[in-house]
């Protein structure tokens, strides 16, 4: 979950005792978007935004991406005639426009509406807090599901705690809100291998990483330890040194919950350009010389020209 999320959980104060906390996924949604209908509401919504010329070029090259998605498979050619292919760069953008007109439409519009304490989705995964009792969240589900003919929602109830996203939302004994860390049984954890040519100050900053994620998201300071000593080992498992990825990840059990939530925003980094090289254990101090000289020589332009940053970052690309 973002972190604007979990702080909006945070902010709901105690809940009610017998509210219902649950979860909602559509079926396959990219394939199962009409394609034409779709396209309509893309079309409304970019017209409605105030976006300069959004439309005909651009629901043009939309419409080729939707209809023109075609695949070999056994000798045989097909193409595909509902929905948008997962993996298209175009798909989730496509869905997120879909489901918000659904939403504004089926959810906020219907008289079951008063009944949703918080609404949270990500494209087709939705979590909601319900304050009415299980029957008039039976009748608003198969609402949902009667609403779109190609659209299908499956679900999960509970008083106690649910599943959304990477994170596992709890209400406590007193009402209160608490988040888990959630990871799915199939999950390998595939970070970046150690024995890796990317730089070494990369590779550990990745642990430190994970944990401030753990640390947005675990309420409880004993549960983060606990996350903390569980990930260590995942990163032991792709060569990393046990000792130094605890001294890293234990960083964060010195910040409270709050201040890993805080959203920064590097002014430094805001406009910097990057030099983006080629990176291998065999780099030698003559290359390093030689991005100097470009780096240099770019600094004295943009003092020149006074229209680029003269902070520059070299990335090495591996």
């Amino acid at each position: 979950m973002t972190q604007l999320n979990i702080k909006r959980l945070r902010a709901l104060g105690k809940l009610p005792r017998n509210c219902l906390l649950v979860t909602l996924d559509v079926s396959s949604l990219y394939t199962n978007i009409d394609t034409d209908e779709g396209l309509t509401i893309v079309r409304e919504e970019l017209e409605k935004s105030g976006q300069n010329n959004p439309s005909a070029e651009t629901t043009l090259l939309l419409e080729k991406v939707l209809k023109l998605n075609n695949f070999t498979f056994r000798d045989l050619n097909y193409l595909q005639i509902k929905g948008t292919a997962m993996g298209t760069r175009a798909a989730p953008n496509f869905a997120n426009i879909y489901m918000g007109r659904f939403e504004a439409e089926f959810v906020y519009q219907a008289h079951w509406y008063e009944y949703i304490l918080d609404w949270i989705r990500f494209i087709d995964d939705i979590f909601m807090i319900w304050k009415g009792d299980s029957n008039s969240l039976e009748e608003f589900i198969n609402h949902l599901n009667n609403a779109a003919p190609s659209i299908n929602f499956t679900h999960e109830i509970s008083k106690r705690q649910v599943n959304f996203l990477d994170t596992t939302i709890i209400k406590n004994e007193n009402g209160d809100v608490e988040t888990d860390v959630y990871q799915k049984p199939t999950d390998t954890h595939p970070y970046l291998h150690w024995t890796s040519a990317h730089p070494p100050h990369l590779k550990r900053s990745i642990p430190y990483r994970q944990a401030f994620r753990l640390g947005r998201i675990c309420s409880d300071t004993n549960k983060l330890r606990t996350r903390i000593t569980e990930y260590a080992e995942f990163f032991t498992a792709c060569g990393y040194k046990r000792d130094e990825v605890l001294e890293q990840m234990r960083r964060v059990l010195l910040k409270s919950q709050e201040q890993c939530l805080e959203m920064r925003e590097n002014k430094e980094l805001r406009n910097r350009i990057a030099l983006v090289a080629s990176c291998n254990p065999h780099t030698t101090l003559a290359d390093v010389e030689k991005l100097t000289l470009l780096q240099r020589f770019w600094t004295q332009r943009e003092n020149a020209l006074s229209r680029y940053t003269t902070n520059w970052t070299v990335i090495q690309h591996g």
